[in-house]
């Protein structure tokens, strides 16, 4: 797992995807999933990745609602956010694009923004979307979670790492 997550950045990337499970706990009662792959860590909450750690820095999904009412998007570009073309948006089971998807891109401070721009509040935002409008959790995801990285979080960073229910 060190070999995925930038060496500079360790305990704080960690730190954020611990933040974002605590959250998802909080908001889902457990359903949620972290996967570790060969060259990323992911996230699941219903049927959406929402973070992802990989090479290209830290993938998050946020609420594109409270982007619109809060007219953030350039400030959250100068802190370091960059739109993913690729993977833009998710719609939600009415097929409404309800997320704006993006990298935090590896440069100098770029962590600062997960509360300098409340870009953490934008994706905890995203979860409680899931709950109302989300697509539910494929049946298959709860054999994709990995303990193991759960564990390696409680141990690296010594806080309390809640483990998933799926009621």
């Amino acid at each position: 797992m060190e070999s995925i997550v930038d060496t500079n950045n360790h305990r704080a990337v960690l730190s954020m995807l611990v933040d974002s499970i605590v959250e998802a706990n909080l908001q889902t009662g457990g359903n949620w999933a972290v996967q570790c792959q060969r060259n990323d860590i992911r996230l699941t909450v219903g049927h959406y990745y929402i973070f992802v750690i990989d090479r290209n820095g830290i993938w998050l999904a946020l609420d594109r609602d409270l982007i619109d009412t809060t007219n953030c998007l350039t400030e959250l570009e100068n802190a370091g956010w960059v739109h993913d073309e690729r993977y833009g948006s998710y719609k939600d089971k009415y097929q409404n694009i309800f997320s704006v998807n993006g990298y935090y891109v590896s440069q100098s401070g770029y962590l600062m923004g997960w509360s300098s721009v409340s870009i953490s509040q934008l994706h905890f935002a995203f979860i409680n979307s899931i709950i109302t409008v989300g697509q539910s959790m494929d049946s298959r995801t709860p054999n994709t979670h990995s303990p193991g990285v759960v564990q390696y979080l409680r141990n690296t960073l010594g806080r309390t790492v809640p483990d998933p229910t799926y009621e």
